[in-house]
C-alpha cells in the first residue's frame, strides 16, 4: 500500500533538504571564493602576434644530437622566430664575391646559419630575420680608435657607400632564398646604432639611418625584394629610440620602406637586464603607429635576466608589459644557447633549459604567430592576463602571472565554443607542466608562478 503525502508534507522535506545540502542542486563550477576573476571580451582586439623567437646559438650547445636540439627548439620550446647575424664576412672585400663560408656570430660559418634554416623550416619554423652589426670594412670611416677601416670599435657607413650598403643588403636577401629555400622575413640596418663596441659595430645618428634606410627602400622596390625592414635596435635607456623613430616618420619618402620599429630591453650599458617601462611602451605603441603606414613594434633582443626563478619570473614580466602595453607584436630573445660561465645570456645553458626557458615556454609555444590579443581583465592586481584567441590549434589562450607571495585563487571564464580546456604551470618547482586536476572554474596559481589556459578547437 502506498503511503500517501500532501503538497504541504512534500514542501516541508524539499525545504529542508535543500537547507542541510545548499551545494545538492547547484554546480560547484563557480567563482564565487575566487581571490581573482578573470573576464575577457573577444570583441575588442588589439594586436597580431608575428612571434616569440631567439638568436641563433644552436653551434655553442654542445653533448647534443643535431636532430634532437632542433627538435627542442622547434616542438618543445615553440620557437617561431630565429635571428641571425648579418656578418661583413659575406662581402669583406669590394671586388669579391659574395662569401658563405666566413666566420659569423653563433656560426661558425654563414652556410651553417643556412643549414640551420633548412631544418628549422622542416619543424614548422618560417620566420626568419637578420641583423647587421657592421657593414663590411670597406665600407665605412675609420673607428673611434682613428683605425681601419675596420669592422670593429665603431666607425660610421660613408655617406658615398649608401648605395653599395643596399646593394649588400638585397645580395643577402636573394642568396638566403637561394640557399634555403624560404624568403627572408626581415632584416635589421644596424644592431644597437649608439654603441662603440670592441667586436662589429658601427653607430649611426637618426638622420644617418634614415639615409641608409631610403637607399635600401629604394633598391629593395627596385628589386622586388619583399623582406621587412626593421630598426633601429636601440635601447630606450639611451634616450633616443624616439628621435629614430621620428627622422623615419617625418620624411614621405623613407615612412613607406620600414614595416617594423625594433628595440632592445637593456639597461644603459647593453648588457644587463632594463628597457622600456610600461609608459614607453604605450609611447613606441603610439609612434608606431602615428604615421601612415602604421608599424609593427617588435623588440629584438634582450637577456641578462639572472639564472634563477626570480630571474624567469621577471623575464615572464618583462615580456607581459611588452605585449600589454605596447601592443607588441614579436619579442626575441639574444641566445637559444651558451655555456655556464655566460648563463645570463641564454635559455638553454649546458645544455640543459634554465627556468627563463619555460618562462618563455608560456608564450612562445600557446601564443602562435597569428595570434591575436584581446581583452581580458583580472580583479586583483597581482595576478596579471594576457588573453588571444585564434592561435593555430587553440581557439584562447590565457597566459596569467601571479607576482604575489601567496597562492591565488582563479576564477576562469566558460567558453563554450571550444572542446577542451587545459592549464601548463611553472613555477620555483614545476616546470611548464600540465595540470591533469584543473578542471573546474577556479584553478589555483601557486605564489610567483605562471600559468597558460588554453581552450582547444
Amino acid at each position: 500500500m502506498k503511503r500517501k503525502y500532501s503538497g504541504r508534507l512534500v514542501l516541508f522535506f524539499l525545504t529542508l533538504i535543500l537547507s542541510a545540502s545548499p551545494f545538492l542542486f547547484t554546480s560547484c563550477d563557480t567563482t564565487r571564493n575566487a581571490d581573482a576573476v578573470i573576464s575577457y571580451n573577444p570583441d575588442t582586439t588589439y594586436q597580431v602576434m608575428e612571434g616569440f623567437g631567439a638568436f641563433n646559438t644552436l653551434s655553442f650547445w654542445k653533448d647534443e644530437t643535431y636532430a634532437n636540439k632542433l627538435d627542442m627548439v622547434a616542438t618543445d620550446l615553440g620557437l617561431s622566430i630565429m635571428r641571425f647575424e648579418l656578418p661583413p664576412t659575406f662581402h669583406a672585400e669590394k671586388d669579391s664575391g659574395y662569401n658563405l663560408e666566413g666566420s659569423v656570430f653563433g656560426g661558425p660559418t654563414l652556410e651553417d646559419n643556412f643549414r640551420d634554416v633548412k631544418e628549422l623550416h622542416k619543424r614548422g619554423v618560417n620566420k626568419f630575420i637578420a641583423t647587421i652589426w657592421s657593414p663590411p670594412a670597406w665600407m665605412k670611416t675609420l673607428n673611434s680608435k682613428g683605425e681601419g677601416p675596420t669592422t670593429n670599435f665603431g666607425g660610421s657607413l660613408r655617406e658615398d657607400m649608401y648605395g653599395a650598403f643596399a646593394e649588400y643588403c638585397v645580395a643577402y636577401c636573394k642568396t638566403f632564398k637561394e640557399q634555403t629555400g624560404v624568403e627572408l622575413y626581415g632584416i635589421g640596418l644596424q644592431n644597437e646604432p649608439e654603441f662603440v663596441e670592441p667586436y662589429n659595430s658601427c653607430v649611426y645618428t637618426p638622420d644617418q639611418m634614415r639615409e641608409a634606410l631610403r637607399a635600401a627602400g629604394r633598391k629593395f622596390r627596385e628589386e622586388g625584394i619583399k623582406t621587412k625592414i626593421y630598426l633601429p635596435e636601440a635601447l630606450p635607456a639611451q634616450q633616443h629610440v624616439a628621435d629614430f623613430f621620428n627622422a623615419v616618420n617625418e620624411d614621405e619618402e623613407t615612412r613607406n620602406y620600414v614595416a617594423v620599429f625594433a628595440i632592445h630591453n637593456y639597461d644603459k650599458d647593453g648588457m644587463n637586464v632594463g628597457g622600456a617601462s610600461a609608459k614607453q611602451w604605450a609611447e613606441y605603441h603610439g609612434l608606431a603607429q602615428s604615421t601612415p603606414p602604421a608599424k609593427e613594434l617588435w623588440m629584438t633582443e634582450t637577456s641578462g635576466h639572472p639564472n634563477t626563478w626570480k630571474g624567469a619570473m621577471l623575464l615572464a614580466a618583462n615580456i607581459y608589459n611588452a605585449i600589454q602595453y605596447g601592443n607588441l607584436n614579436a619579442w626575441v630573445w639574444w641566445a637559444i644557447a651558451d655555456k655556464k660561465s655566460s648563463e645570463v645570456y641564454a635559455l638553454i645553458v649546458d645544455g640543459k633549459p634554465t627556468g627563463r626557458y619555460f618562462a618563455s615556454k608560456h608564450y612562445y609555444r600557446f601564443i602562435r604567430p597569428g595570434a591575436e590579443r584581446i581583452k581580458a581583465t583580472s580583479t586583483d592586481d597581482d595576478v596579471l592576463v594576457l588573453g588571444f584567441k585564434n592561435s593555430d590549434i587553440y581557439n584562447y589562450s590565457f597566459v596569467l602571472i601571479n607576482k604575489s607571495d601567496v597562492t591565488k585563487q582563479v576564477g576562469m571564464p566558460r567558453i563554450k565554443s571550444a572542446r577542451e580546456r587545459k592549464v601548463y604551470l611553472s613555477s620555483d618547482s614545476l616546470r611548464c607542466e600540465i595540470q591533469p586536476n584543473a578542471t573546474g572554474r577556479v584553478i589555483s596559481l601557486p605564489a610567483q608562478s605562471i600559468a597558460t589556459v588554453v581552450w582547444e578547437q
